[in-house]
């Protein structure tokens, strides 16, 4: 319910990226619930987050100077949580030029030096927090360790702080490790149990804590604590930041380094404000962590635990962005390939919603696949646009951990994804897994980037909702290519399958001429041809001659004439019934004409027949055009006497190639025309056709020579291939013969 006097506070230092502002909007929200106002929601509104709340823009800025309480997060299994001094060093220097270490470990740090004023502080503010820093000091005591634990030492002193700690404090235990019987995982969203490299997030919160709350440490700046909020929470003007410090995964533009200002180089520069906020809103994701990475680890059929453990995150892909590039999937290899943990999709709602239900979505944390969990990025980017997850939401951003600075990961936008953009997602759900399944770890350049190329083009698809033809067609061209690719290389161990719904036929129609005979010719190749999947060569092939067909390598022409021949063969010499024709066929004759005439991409037409020879089934085109799945028109009469004629060289030898019946009965197939055609001897040809025809009782006249370019010669042949309607037949029919077929 909405407050009676509930103000709106717009954050505008809070927007939806980079991942901390996203986090610090979540920790305003939370803070302010349970600590101000119970009745304070919060909701996205042109990528800034609103406050809806009893308090207006000054009392929030009041309440977090004067009443914000810290969470109490500390780390005392990191060497850099501020529980061990360092190694002392000596002035003496050995033969590498280094100083040498006295051996006993009394050096203080900036995070020991934290802990300590945080000791000593008289804050009722940190009160909570000085309590869990003398239990964890107890226990770190109690086990004698000096320095961070390791091993079975670092597991006795989680387990211990888990059963003793304060329950404030396990939050953001629960948020950075996880334990089950025997092991400890890692939540990857905070890198390893707290820190990302050598940077400790729980010590740099503390170092953060005493800078805007406590006025002896705030440094030599003149900006205070308050000129920080106010630029952190409404993006107000500061001049000057604390500079040469850690922000960490979640703010990659707060780093520093080269071209980060005008100079060649810049230090860090960091709002203390952004830090804390950022990861009291961290907190909000640790409720779900125990139980989904507890579970991830005691899979029996997990040879080590899941990347995916965090609410809405997934494993990555490597896919889906400019700079994408193939995962690292081993050490062996070191020459290409990013190290990436995993993704986390955030979501954005545009409802008021209260810290408890937003807990509750992120406890959930999962969008469906199918019957379980999407795992992977292209998975959840199908389930996302098929309605797979909890209503409510308006969008998702994409966000992956990249190692890009050093051995520091950063957080970095990938995408945004709408919810519930359309009902066609389902479609990708078989090739999603089909990819998945024939996804390896080995370290294999070559099949990455085949798998990586379908996966921009699947996510694509996720985008765009099939709305986009040329996206569907390079999507099936693409799966063609894979198939065909990977019959060269026999280590990739591809197992072919028709995985692509009948649908995808339809939204792939673009109503060009290659479309439309690629799908007239990959309808007869799987009806009539009979080519298939074979599995144990992993290979697209015909049933007589597996490698000639689908492991050539020519042009497309020549190509078409090898499947002319192998058909042919395949029906054999003395056939009695030829069916080379279906009056369901797209492909016209003014799509041949084309096609001999050499105007359209003929690679185009194989890359997709290989495509279409992964669809499932095949339905009738008749009953396709019928449910408008086939977007071909009847043509009338007089539009199809005004088509270009493709001359009676083509035009003698195809009706030789039908199963038409002029009412002289059916002519059986000649091999030795087509064969005469692709040799070049097409006066021979001619008079082959001419006698077939006759023979059969057509009223042909004689053509005589035919002049004919040589170059069109293994084309004629080649273009035999495409079946045409029966009107169309016809109409060739009477453009050469002496009496009017057909009518």
């Amino acid at each position: 319910m909405k407050s009676k006097n509930a103000d709106k506070i717009v954050l505008y230092g809070c927007s939806t990226e980079p991942l901390s502002d996203y986090l610090k909007a979540l920790g305003v929200l939370r803070l302010v619930a349970e600590q101000k106002d119970n009745t304070a929601k919060g909701y996205w509104n042109g990528g800034i987050f609103v406050l809806q709340s009893t308090l207006n823009s000054d009392q929030l800025i009041d309440f977090f100077l004067k009443e914000y309480i810290p969470s109490p997060i500390i780390s005392p299994w990191n060497a850099g949580s501020g529980f061990y001094f360092m190694e002392g060093k000596l002035e003496e220097k050995d033969e590498s030029g280094r100083r040498k270490k006295t051996g006993k470990r009394d050096q203080s740090t900036k995070a020991t030096d934290a802990v300590e004023k945080i000791l000593n502080s008289k804050d009722k503010r940190l009160e909570m927090y000085r309590e869990c820093l003398k239990h964890a000091k107890e226990i770190v005591s109690r086990l004698q360790l000096d320095k961070a634990p390791e091993g079975t030492k670092k597991f006795e002193l989680i387990s211990q702080l888990r059963s003793e700690l304060p329950d404030a404090a396990l939050r953001w235990l629960d948020a950075a490790v996880v334990l089950t019987s025997s092991e400890i995982g890692y939540p990857q969203f905070l890198g390893t149990g707290g820190n990302d490299g050598n940077a400790d997030f729980s010590s740099n919160f503390m170092i953060k804590i005493l800078q805007v709350m406590d006025d002896e440490n705030t440094g030599i700046e003149k900006y205070t604590s308050k000129d920080w909020l106010a630029a952190s929470l409404f993006n107000k003007v500061v001049a000057q930041l604390r500079r040469d410090e850690l922000f960490g995964q979640f703010s990659p533009v707060s780093t520093g380094g080269p071209n980060a200002e005008n100079d060649f180089k810049s230090k860090s520069l960091v709002n203390p404000w952004d830090y804390l906020l950022a990861f009291e809103g961290a907190l909000l994701f640790s409720a779900s962590a125990t139980r989904r990475l507890a579970a991830a680890m005691n899979d029996a059929s997990a040879s080590k635990p899941k990347p995916f453990s965090y609410p809405f995150s997934v494993e990555a892909i490597g896919s889906g962005y400019g700079t994408a590039a193939p995962i690292k999937n081993s050490s062996r290899n070191k020459m290409y390939g990013e190290e990436i943990r995993s993704e986390l999709w955030t979501p954005i709602w545009s409802n008021p919603a209260t810290p408890a239900e937003i807990e509750a979505l992120f406890s959930e944390g999962r969008a469906t696949f199918g019957d379980r969990n999407a795992k992977t990025a292209i998975e959840f980017a199908q389930s996302v646009s098929s309605l797979g997850v909890d209503r409510g939401l308006n969008e998702f951003i994409r966000y992956s951990f990249i190692k890009r600075n050093g051995k520091n990961f950063f957080a970095v936008k990938l995408d945004t994804f709408d919810v519930n953009v359309g009902n066609n997602a389902s479609l990708l759900r078989e090739p999603i897994k089909w990819i998945r399944r024939n996804t390896s770890n080995k370290d294999d350049l070559a099949k990455n980037n085949a798998i990586k190329k379908v996966n921009d083009n699947l996510l694509q698809l996720c985008h765009e909702d099939f709305k986009v033809p040329a996206t569907i067609q390079e999507t099936i061209i693409l799966l063609g290519k894979f198939i065909r690719e990977a019959s060269r290389h026999s280590r990739w161990q591809i197992v072919p399958k028709q995985i692509l719904d009948e649908m995808w036929v339809e939204k792939a129609n673009d109503n060009t001429p290659e479309f439309r005979l690629a799908v007239s010719l990959a309808f007869l190749l799987r009806r009539e041809v009979r080519v298939y999947f074979e599995n144990k060569t992993g290979r697209l092939a015909d049933l007589n001659n597996v490698e000639r067909c689908f492991k050539f390598v020519g042009t497309p022409i020549r190509l078409f004439d090898v499947l002319l021949e192998s058909w042919i063969r395949f029906k054999g010499e003395e056939i009695k019934r030829n069916i080379y024709y279906d009056d369901s066929s797209i492909a016209t004759i003014s799509d041949v004409e084309l096609f001999l005439s050499g105007r359209l991409d003929e690679q185009r037409i194989v890359d997709l027949v290989f495509g279409f020879m992964m669809v499932k089934k095949w339905s009738p085109f008749r009953s396709l055009r019928d449910s408008q799945m086939i977007l071909t028109p009847k043509r009338p009469e007089k539009e199809l006497e005004e088509r270009a004629f493709p001359g009676a060289g083509y035009a003698l030898a195809k009706l030789c190639y039908t199963d038409v019946d002029f009412g002289c009965g059916r002519i059986n197939i000649s091999p030795a025309i087509s064969r005469c055609l692709a040799s070049g001897n097409v006066n021979k040809a001619t008079r082959l056709s001419l006698s077939k025809l006759r023979a059969s009782g057509l009223r042909i006249p004689d053509y005589g020579k035919l002049e004919i370019p040589s170059a069109n010669y293994a084309r004629i042949s080649a273009s035999l291939l495409f079946p045409l309607p029966k009107a169309d037949v016809m109409w060739l029919a009477r453009r050469v013969a002496m009496k009017d077929y057909g009518k």
